[in-house]
């Protein structure tokens, strides 16, 4: 996971800024310092006082992942970036089409560990292959969207069901 800072303080913020490229994500839909995560330079610190908000240090990626996990099953879909392209994909992409089903089955069993360690059972991941394709936890969101993903509607919603249902809870 890339360093990560939440704040609404000025000089905190200035002082990560100071040692490393910087991204700003919103802690909700509405109040932000930009509405999708992007870079971030010293001109908006000021704004933090209003906008507790997230920073993380920015990682360069060449593909961004999708995982859902369903609990102690994962699915992963990956969707190449684009040099040059927003950070956000879904400036991009709105609709989320460029990502494709992916088999990491590493990658799998860790996010079913994060999904465990937060408590939660089942979970919507964000994570990001480096230029070495080494992967970086971004976030995780128990209510995330993953419906979009193409064949999610045949592999996780019937594994949703059965787990929601009491079918069976150990999803192996």
């Amino acid at each position: 996971m890339p360093e990560t800072l939440a704040t609404n303080s000025p000089e905190s913020a200035r002082d990560f800024l100071m040692r490393f490229p910087v991204i700003a994500k919103s802690v909700s839909s509405g109040v932000g310092l930009a509405p999708h995560p992007d870079q971030i330079d010293e001109s908006v610190i000021p704004l933090l006082v209003g906008a507790p908000t997230v920073l993380q240090r920015m990682v360069v990626a060449s593909a961004d992942l999708r995982v859902v996990t369903v609990g102690r099953r994962a699915w992963i879909w990956r969707r190449e970036r684009v040099e040059g392209a927003p950070i956000d994909w879904r400036l991009s992409d709105p609709t989320g089409s460029g990502f494709r089903y992916s088999r990491f089955e590493e990658l799998e069993d860790l996010a079913i560990s994060v999904t465990a360690e937060l408590g939660l059972t089942t979970s919507v991941q964000d994570w990001a292959l480096d230029k070495d394709s080494l992967p970086w936890f971004l976030e995780a969101n128990p209510v995330g969207q993953w419906l979009f993903l193409e064949g999610a509607e045949e592999t996780v919603a019937p594994a949703v069901a059965a787990y929601l249902a009491n079918v069976d809870r150990g999803m192996s």
